[in-house]
């Protein structure tokens, strides 16, 4: 795939590089927390009715992919939601140290997206959970989502969005 070629070539230059003494927040800088997530694996096991898919294509390349399982009972209100099984942003859309992202706000068109077709076609009330990784917990709490620490697992924090706020996300441009 090509976000693992993206990260070959970026680990390949570092190695190459007589880095700083602040090599530690390089690296951190590359939100790599996903980059061994196998993606053809994801396909086969997430394959049923009960999830959908969505990719943001541009420049003939995946810009971003978003997977969802619905429904899911929400723990905020009555009502099923959408849970997120995964969103990532390919890794040249995050900015890092060593790069500005080529396209900006491509996560946030996928949930946009994701929070439409879960309402409009899976007749869901607005709103959807998900674990986050640690690198996304702060952008999460930006969109408005709320961390329930009873449901978080392992190292991966819980958080809902509300279905006004979905409602609100939706509709900002």
């Amino acid at each position: 795939m090509q976000w693992t070629a993206f990260y070959t070539q970026v680990f390949e230059f570092l190695e190459k590089q007589q880095l700083p003494p602040e090599e530690e927040t390089i690296l951190n800088s590359l939100s790599t927390q996903d980059k061994h997530w196998d993606w053809f694996k994801k396909a086969c096991r997430h394959k049923t009715d009960e999830y959908e898919w969505f990719f943001l294509m541009a420049e003939d390349k995946p810009q971003g992919v978003c997977v969802i399982f619905h429904p899911k009972a929400s723990k905020l209100s009555t009502g099923d939601i959408f849970y997120i099984e995964y969103l990532a942003v390919a890794p040249w859309n995050r900015d890092s140290l060593l790069n500005n992202r080529a396209f900006k706000g491509v996560g946030t068109l996928l949930l946009k997206c994701a929070i439409t077709y879960a309402t409009e076609t899976l007749k869901l009330q607005p709103g959807f959970s998900l674990h986050a990784l640690e690198q996304a917990e702060g952008y999460y709490l930006h969109i408005g989502m709320i961390h329930l620490s009873s449901e978080d697992k392992h190292d991966l924090k819980f958080f809902e969005m509300e279905a006004d706020t979905a409602q609100k996300m939706v509709s900002t441009t």
